[in-house]
Order: structure tokens, then sequence, then C-alpha cells
């Protein structure tokens, strides 16, 4: 009976999370992204993405969970706040035409951290997933709601993270991901959608500032 309850303690403190290994962990991220590539094309044209949107200040919500002590995997949810570029930023400052637009991109990551150097980890990640990108412009009473949508192949990223406390870090990224959006819908003065007659790739180059929160 002793050695099940000894065997069973074992487990426990095996299979529990401490401060310093938890099992769950939440991050915060906080950036600006570059665009680049292209939008799509078709008829002999494409759309540039600078020509389109061009930046967004995406913010992150990393829900990790811990696989081995270094290896966390779990999705992830970004809402970025767009810019236009090119001719539809110069249509976009016209006296009486508001724009918006917003990138939303959702998948899951892999984060691998490296061994610690004093109070500095350096890290590295993978992710996979799906991205939204709308466009609102409105004026003279009318409006066009334009979005693109299509799959996040991959996102690139690495880190350098400051040990705060035993349950917390923070510290800087980068981040290059690679997708191609595969279908376009627009409504308001003109209307439909479908498939992309020419799918491009285009890609997001980010830099930002993380902070992570083992539960």
């Amino acid at each position: 009976m002793r050695r099940i309850v000894t065997l069973g303690a074992v487990l426990a403190a095996l299979l529990l999370p401490t401060a310093s290994n938890a099992q769950v962990s939440l991050g915060l991220r906080l950036g600006y992204a570059w665009g680049l590539g292209d939008v799509g094309g078709g008829g002999g044209d494409k759309l540039k993405m600078a020509d389109w949107v061009d930046g967004q200040v995406p913010i992150q919500v990393d829900a990790l969970f811990r696989v081995t002590p270094a290896l966390a995997v779990g999705p992830y949810f970004s809402y970025g706040f767009a810019g236009t570029g090119g001719d539809l930023k110069s249509m976009c400052d016209t006296s009486g035409v508001d724009c918006s637009a917003y990138v939303m991109r959702l998948g899951v990551e892999g984060i691998y951290t490296l061994p610690a150097a004093g109070n500095l980890a350096p890290w590295l990640g993978v992710g996979i997933g799906y991205e939204w990108n709308r466009l609102k412009a409105e004026g003279g009473g009318e409006n066009l709601t334009m979005k693109w949508k299509g799959v996040e192949w991959v996102n690139l990223q690495a880190g350098m993270d400051f040990l705060v406390g035993p349950q917390l870090r923070t510290g800087p990224f980068l981040m290059a991901s690679f997708g191609r959006y595969d279908k376009g819908d627009a409504s308001g003065v003109i209307s439909g959608g479908g498939s992309i007659n020419d799918k491009k790739f285009h890609e997001w180059l980010q830099v930002g500032w993380r902070g992570q929160f083992d539960l």
C-alpha cells in the first residue's frame, strides 16, 4: 500500500505543472507588419500588396500547451489594424471618403525555446493558418467592401525573451508569413465573388514585442 501511495506521489509530481514548468502559457503580441508580394492577378494585370493594404498593426493572442519543457504548441489569433497604400491610399485620403481595413489570421503554431543564457531565452517558431483581408470604403452616399481570403502556408518566427520572473517572460520577435489568397468577394457599388484567376503569393514581415505568462 505504501509503495502505491509513493508511486502516486511521484506520478503527480511529474504530471502537475509547476511555476517553472507550466503546462499552459498565454501570450500577447503587438507589432508592425509590412505587406509584400501580390494580392493576385488576372487579365495580364496584378494587384500588389503595396497598392492595396501595405501595412498593419497586429495584436496577436497565443495559447500554448507544453509538450516538452522546450516545445509548446497551440492556436493563435491575430487582428491587424491595416493601412492602405498606393493609389488606394490617395483615394482614401480624399475629403469625404472614409476607409477602414483589417487583416485577421487564425491558425496553429509550435514554439521551441532554446537553452537560456542567464535571464535570456532565445526561441524559434513555425505556424500555419488562414487569413482574411477586408477593406471598406465609404463616400458620397456610396460604399464598397472587398474581402480576400486564403491559406497562410507558413509563418517563421524567432525571438529573444527576458525572463522577468518564474512565470513571466517578455521580449522582441521577428515573423515572416507566406500566404496566398484564393477567393475574393465584393459588395456595394460592385458585387460578386469567386476564385482569384491568377493566384499569387504575398508575405507579411513583422517586428514586435511579445509577453508570455505561464499558468
